[in-house]
């Protein structure tokens, strides 16, 4: 599976969360994104419960980039991380609570992904993979 290291996305730029999405597959979400350069993107974290690959067609737990698997613990992972942690909402909620939320949901998706957790997962995987194009 290609990972990507690099984006011509500017994710220095102030992100702004622009629709948060949730899946029933055990917790993905997907972010549309935009930043003060008028880029629009999406960021999407696959969720992180089932670790069993062959169910899905996306790494679990993993981020994607405009549906591009985003390489792990790399310099690009990291930018994606930080500009959502400083990220804000550009969404209108009918109430308050919904906005705190989206907000919880985003924050348990950061703190995995900055979990030993989140390594240990990847190794699996990655193990599980390897083994399947021996």
């Amino acid at each position: 599976m290609k990972e990507i290291t690099k984006s011509d996305i500017d994710l220095k730029s102030p992100i702004k969360i622009l629709d948060l999405s949730t899946w029933m597959d055990g917790g993905s979400i997907l972010l549309h994104c935009g930043n003060k350069l008028n880029q629009e993107f999406k960021i999407e974290f696959q969720q992180n419960m089932i670790i069993d690959m062959e169910k899905y067609d996306r790494l679990p737990g993993r981020i994607y980039l405009n549906n591009e698997l985003v390489k792990d613990q790399s310099e690009l992972e990291n930018s994606v991380i930080k500009g959502l942690e400083k990220a804000e909402f550009d969404i209108v909620y009918s109430e308050k609570k919904f906005k705190r939320m989206d907000k919880k949901l985003l924050n348990e998706k950061l703190e995995y992904v900055k979990s030993n957790k989140y390594i240990f997962n990847n190794k699996l995987i990655t193990n599980k993979l390897n083994k399947k194009s021996i």
